[in-house]
This record gives structure tokens, C-alpha cells and sequence, in this order.
């Protein structure tokens, strides 16, 4: 058992042998690699250029999402998101209507895919001419995109370690220049990948401190976005040589079985439901009832469980519904991935459940 659940990735485990090829290195796409997602975003708001810079995207969204479209000077709106995560279709056809966007993006959540009410609607606004871009950084992995969008964007550092990386998907040639890779950036998380390893095999509290800043200075180079640049050679090379069928089926089982132990506690409201084949989950995520979040976060991180809130809002998004509220002021995300098995999700749910008696 790892004797701390969360936070940053520190595994590389790599085969030389491999050689992966994704669904966007299929002939009908063209993809660039980017030295982030947001970065990528950059790419993307290049690549629409000048005319009707008019976008809508959700209301729950990641800042890293938004700031590129501000930075390249787009007007934006943004549609409200039921407590279930799905799209509010009456908000956003309201939104449609009143700000007539030359695009619009989208994003599911934790892996999970769009219901079909939700495709048919956004296969409407297709045929209407607006352009679709659907954000799949937490599904890179499940089978469920949409084959209707006409560009794709996502980050590659959600699901493993990697020092860097963003893909741009579509099915246009992109014209973009790119500056070369961000070595500083490289070493610098690679850096903090063995310092972590170490801390987590060993028992010398003081790699701890060294790691953690290690992480925030690699975090401080991925917020400097004035120029596109690429991704990293390290983070391709990785990406092809892991096996991820392990990763794919781990998460899964994570997954399912903490939503099964979960689901019969009362202080908490599991948000979506259990993942099947073709969800590959980022997190498992949950709502924290009577306004007790913060207490719970703080309950399982004194017992190096580190569970996020993703995501906290950003400060130009306002006048959102009392619902996607809810969601921003509620949620909480726990652990899942392939570094932990069964047993460590008992042991969360052992944790959260000696909460909940506590608080009854």
C-alpha cells in the first residue's frame, strides 16, 4: 500500500519494446504537440483567426481553459452545467441565441461521456455552422469523444508522468510555428519525479520539501503561454513506450469499487455513476453535504490522503446559476489512479465513513 494517496505523479514505467499509436495519429487527423493544454488552446484560438472571435463554453471550466481565449481577445459566454455535470440545453440554447458564438466548447467530466440528448443537441448547433472543439483532457483515454467536433484539445499530464504536453486535433492542416521545447521545464519535472520516487520508496521527510518545489516551479513554467512552443521529445517518447491497459483497467476497478463502498454513506453524494469499458475516469468525484468540505478534505490530507477540488472558479466567471454554484462550491475529487489498488480505496472509504460518524 502507498503510504500516500494523491497529489503528483512520480512513476515513469516505460517499454522499449512498444510503440503506441492513438486514435489522433489516424490518417484523418492532423495533430500538433504543445508544451501544454492551455498552450495547445493558444494554438487553437491561432488556427481560428480573426473573424467573429465569439466563443461560449461551460460554466464550470478551468481557468487554464478560459485565459487563452481572453489573452487572444475573444468575447465569451458561458452555459450553465446541471448538479449531474450534463449540459443545461435550455441555458445554452438561450446563450446561442442571444450571443450568435462562431463556436462553441465543450467538455464532459472524470471520463465520462455526453448523453445522447446532449449530441443531438450539439449535432444541431453543427449543422448551424458553429464550430465544435471538444476539451477531452479528463477522458483522453475513454471511448467516447465526440466524432462530430472539428477540433480536439487536451493535456497530457493528467493521467501519468509526463514533464510536459498538449495536443491540437483536427481535421484541417494547422499552418503553426512553434518554438522549440522547454528543457528547462524538463529537467525540472524530471527532477521532481526522482525526488519523489525516492520519498515514496524511502523514509527522509526532508525530500518532501525538495520535491514539493520542485512541482510549483514546474507549475510557474507552465503558466508563462505568450508564444506556442512544443512539447517535449521525454513526453512522446512515454506516451508511446507505456502500456496502458493496466493503467485503463486499474482505474476502472478503482473506480467502481470505491463508488460501491461510497454510495451507502450519507454525508457525501457520489456525482455521476459507475464507469463502464468505455469511461476511463480521472477521479472519482463527489459532493460533500452541509457545506463541509473543507473539513473533509482537511480530515483525509492529515491522513495523506490528498484529494483536489477541481476546479475553483475562476474570477471572470460570474452570474452563474445557483446549481453550477453548487458545483463549484461542493465538489471534491478522490484519488483513483493506477498507483493504488483495491486496498487503498477501502482505506478512503474506511476514512470517509469514520467522518461521517463523526459529523452525524
Amino acid at each position: 500500500m502507498q503510504k500516500e494517496i494523491g497529489s503528483n505523479f512520480w512513476e515513469i514505467e516505460i517499454d522499449e519494446n512498444r510503440n503506441n499509436k492513438y486514435w489522433w495519429d489516424e490518417q484523418q487527423y492532423h495533430s500538433e504537440y504543445f508544451v501544454s493544454g492551455r498552450n495547445a488552446i493558444l494554438g487553437l484560438c491561432k488556427v481560428l483567426g480573426n473573424e467573429k472571435k465569439k466563443i461560449i463554453m461551460p460554466a464550470y471550466t478551468c481557468s487554464t481553459v478560459v485565459e487563452p481565449f481572453y489573452q487572444e481577445n475573444w468575447e465569451i459566454e458561458y452555459y450553465e452545467v446541471n448538479k449531474d455535470l450534463s449540459i443545461n440545453i435550455d441555458s445554452l440554447e438561450q446563450k446561442i441565441i442571444a450571443f450568435k458564438p462562431s463556436a462553441i466548447l465543450i467538455h464532459s467530466y472524470f471520463g465520462f461521456g455526453f448523453e445522447k440528448v446532449e449530441e443531438e443537441y450539439i449535432k444541431k448547433l453543427k449543422q448551424k455552422g458553429i464550430i465544435i472543439i471538444e476539451d477531452l483532457t479528463q477522458k483522453v483515454f475513454s471511448d467516447n469523444r465526440l466524432l462530430m467536433a472539428d477540433y480536439y484539445v487536451f493535456s497530457l499530464r493528467k493521467f501519468l508522468a509526463v514533464p510536459d504536453g498538449g495536443v491540437l486535433v483536427s481535421y484541417k492542416k494547422m499552418n503553426l510555428e512553434l518554438a522549440k521545447e522547454n528543457s528547462k521545464l524538463v529537467s525540472t519535472a524530471i527532477s521532481a519525479f526522482k525526488l519523489k520516487k525516492a520519498y515514496m520508496n524511502g523514509n527522509d521527510l526532508e525530500l518532501k520539501e525538495k520535491f514539493r518545489k520542485k512541482y510549483v516551479e514546474c507549475n510557474k513554467l507552465l503558466a508563462i503561454n505568450r508564444i506556442l512552443t512544443k512539447g517535449s521529445i521525454e513526453t512522446l517518447d512515454i506516451y508511446r513506450k507505456t502500456n496502458f491497459e493496466p493503467v485503463i483497467k486499474r482505474r476502472i476497478n478503482n473506480y467502481n469499487r470505491l463508488w460501491e463502498l461510497l454510495k451507502p454513506i450519507t454525508c457525501i453524494k457520489l456525482v455521476l455513476g459507475k464507469a463502464n469499458d468505455k469511461v476511463v475516469p480521472l477521479y472519482l468525484p463527489l459532493y460533500v453535504k452541509q457545506g463541509k468540505r473543507k473539513e473533509l478534505q482537511h480530515f483525509l490530507a492529515i491522513r495523506y490522503i490528498y484529494c483536489p477540488v477541481i476546479w475553483p472558479k475562476y474570477n471572470l466567471i460570474i452570474n452563474i446559476s445557483k446549481n453550477t454554484e453548487y458545483i463549484y462550491d461542493n465538489i471534491l475529487c478522490i484519488p483513483i489512479d493506477q498507483r493504488y489498488g483495491i486496498e487503498e480505496m477501502e482505506k478512503i472509504a474506511k476514512y470517509i465513513s469514520e467522518f461521517a460518524s463523526k459529523e452525524v
